[in-house]
């Protein structure tokens, strides 16, 4: 597995990078983070949240990790009214690539927070992505987190 706290170049064709993002963050599990950047997982799949209706191909997200930052460029945008289809549309390999089948993948979304319960309101939607670059988190940045945090739970 590929060191995901050793800087890495983009080896992607696609342009872009953190100078482009433009506040898109998504949380993200180390293990996961660590499959973009091998390259392995090439879709994120989520509720389809209002915050993110307006999400679009070429915009950046930055995926966030303890102190890992990943950026990567949305390629398309897909929506579906399960994870299940989703996962048969996409391949459920390029979204949880460790899964060992599909069944594993559905349970391993609807095992998330929420995401049993939410999947009929919000439905699902699907990014693919291309990744553009690797950073880490500055002190800065993680004290402004803390802050936009507390102010998010009304602290």
């Amino acid at each position: 597995m590929l060191n995901p706290f050793k800087m890495r170049k983009s080896t992607s064709t696609v342009s872009g990078n953190s100078d482009d993002w433009n506040g898109k963050i998504l949380k993200i599990d180390l293990e996961y983070l660590c499959q973009i950047l091998d390259g392995n997982k090439t879709v994120e799949g989520r509720l389809d949240k209002e915050e993110r209706k307006n999400w679009a191909a070429g915009d950046v997200i930055r995926f966030e990790a303890d102190n890992l930052c990943v950026y990567c460029r949305i390629e398309y945008v897909k929506r579906y009214g399960t994870f299940r289809e989703m996962l048969e549309k996409e391949d459920f390999k390029k979204c949880l690539p460790k899964s060992p089948n599909i069944e594993a993948a559905v349970e391993t979304y609807l095992g998330i927070s929420n995401y049993r319960s939410m999947e009929s309101v919000n439905h699902v939607v699907a990014y693919g992505l291309s990744f553009t670059e690797t950073r880490r988190k500055t002190k800065l940045q993680e004290i402004r987190d803390d802050i936009d945090e507390k102010i998010k739970n009304g602290e």
